[in-house]
């Protein structure tokens, strides 16, 4: 059956071919090629394996062993950032992961307390304190790259020797080095945080003894008193910072409101009182008086008064004494100021005109800048007031200044300007993609309306062909009877008249051969 169909298309192929000109056959070779090429890149495209990171950062130790591994496993890997960077299949990188993970791979270049698990008996005391400082120094690198903002982190511990004099003590002291995520800052309150935890994990280990050093050198930590100044500062600065951009956002949400997105600009600067005062305050009231306490006494003696028994009578005597203590009432007030009271305020406004279409001293159109009225700029300042709790007890103070945003607005424009190229190059992109995907449509349209015009024409040569070896069969029958008649020239004429289709067809054969 395929063969059948192969001579088939053979037959309308090659008369086909032969019947085109030069220029049609360069054209048909061009554009075949055009799109074999285009289906061969979208192949491509589609079927290219698309490689993702696996690990990066890895030293030269860790990412032999992980390149040993997907070796023995025979799974494709690239390498990156000069060997530091593996990339597999992304269609397989979870299951990678799995199998690295259940064979303990990447070991991170640390080791925790699992270095224990090997037991030595002829292990020395020394050994076995850099035993103890290498898992202690692996659990704390664990524990800290699990934050989200920490790539990788190293731990270096120096522990002391235990001294028989307290003079000759020295004190344990950590460094720590962290590998930061470029897109996840780390706060001042983590880096608080990452501290203490080191300090907590170390015997004698105290805060101030601890470094902590980003990638870059930048120090991250700062060196602390035993009051812990530098911290209380830091905490100061960052509620400062914080109750500034509070106020600041309410205020400018306020104007981007009332005049526009980019047309006001405000500043905020707050004087805190971070000094923690408690205050005891006695208040006596001697308009009232209270009774503190009351004594009262009271002695009765009898006696006998009278010489003879005859006249002698009992006589009572009867003593009472009251005591009473009065105090006046006292008021006791205890007192403790809110740490972080704001004392004053400082506001910046600036805020952006009008504009009005002006022809200049040259003759060209230009932007002319208009003042707002005083009795806008009040309202404004209302408003700015409001939002920021103005106080004049306080002794506050606002200043609202209108002035044109030329810099401002020529910033903008670019950004705008900036973000226009991106879309037209995006679209540009989606673009090309359509008109080359249209392009390979139309190729296909062209070349199937080809394939329809071959069908007929060979549907055609295949009924001439029938036709043809249908005059020949019949000739080959009528030929001989004609031969033995003497007039075979009117024989082919009656043939010619009974069937003159048939007589033309047989004819053209015999002149097209």
């Amino acid at each position: 059956m395929l063969k059948e169909y192969l001579n088939k298309l053979i037959d309308v192929i090659f008369p086909w071919w032969k019947g085109l000109t030069s220029s049609k056959k360069a054209t048909f070779i061009g554009f075949t090629g055009l799109t074999l090429v285009i289906m061969i890149f979208l192949f491509g495209q589609i079927m290219k394996t698309q490689y993702q990171v696996l690990y990066r950062n890895l030293d030269a130790a860790e990412s032999g062993e992980v390149i040993d591994h997907l070796k023995e496993a025979k799974i494709p890997y690239r390498l990156s950032q000069g060997g530091t960077a593996i990339l597999v299949p992304g269609r397989k990188i979870q299951q990678v992961r799995l199998e690295l993970a259940s064979a303990g791979l990447p070991r991170s270049g640390s080791v925790g307390y699992e270095i224990f698990d090997q037991t030595n008996l002829g292990m020395t005391d020394f050994l076995q304190k850099v035993n103890y400082r290498r898992a202690l120094e692996g659990e704390l690198t664990k524990t800290i790259s699990r934050l989200k903002e920490v790539k990788s982190a190293r731990v270096h511990l120096v522990i002391p020797q235990p001294r028989l004099f307290k003079e000759d003590k020295k004190e344990p002291s950590a460094s720590v080095v962290l590998y930061l995520n470029r897109n996840i800052p780390l706060a001042q309150r983590q880096v608080e945080g990452i501290i203490y935890l080191v300090a907590s994990s170390v015997e004698g280990l105290s805060p101030e003894n601890i470094t902590i050093l980003d990638s870059s050198g930048r120090l991250l930590s700062n060196r602390r008193g035993a009051n812990g100044l530098a911290v209380l500062s830091s905490n100061q600065l960052e509620v400062k910072k914080s109750i500034e951009g509070y106020l600041q956002d309410k205020a400018q949400s306020m104007l981007d409101g009332v005049l526009g997105v980019n047309r006001s600009v405000v500043r905020v600067n707050a004087d805190l009182n971070f000094d923690q005062l408690e205050r005891t305050t006695e208040f006596y009231d001697p308009d009232n008086i209270s009774t503190r306490s009351e004594e009262i006494s009271e002695e009765k003696q009898s006696e006998s008064e009278g010489a003879d028994k005859e006249n002698k009578r009992d006589v009572t005597n009867t003593k009472k004494t009251t005591v009473r203590n009065y105090e006046v009432n006292k008021t006791i007030e205890h007192l403790v100021n809110q740490v972080g009271n704001i004392t004053r305020l400082n506001v910046s406004v600036s805020i952006d005109g009008t504009y009005k279409m002006v022809e200049g001293p040259d003759g060209k159109v230009v932007r002319q800048f208009v003042s707002r009225p005083q009795e806008e700029i009040d309202k404004l300042l209302a408003l700015v007031k409001g939002a920021v709790g103005f106080s004049e007890k306080r002794n506050d103070v606002i200043e609202v200044v209108n002035i044109p945003f030329e810099t401002f607005q020529n910033v903008w424009e670019e950004d705008q300007r900036l973000k226009r190229e991106e879309m037209i190059k995006y679209w540009m992109k989606i673009g090309l993609r359509i008109l080359l995907l249209i392009a390979v449509v139309l190729i296909l349209l062209k070349l199937r309306k080809k394939y329809a015009d071959w069908s007929k024409r060979y549907q055609a040569r295949r009924r001439f062909l029938d036709a043809q070896a249908e005059v020949q069969r019949k000739a080959a029958e009528i030929i001989p009877k004609v031969s033995k008649e003497p007039k075979l020239i009117d024989h082919v004429r009656k043939i010619a008249d009974d069937n003159p289709e048939e007589m033309a067809k047989v004819i053209k054969t015999m002149m097209a051969e």
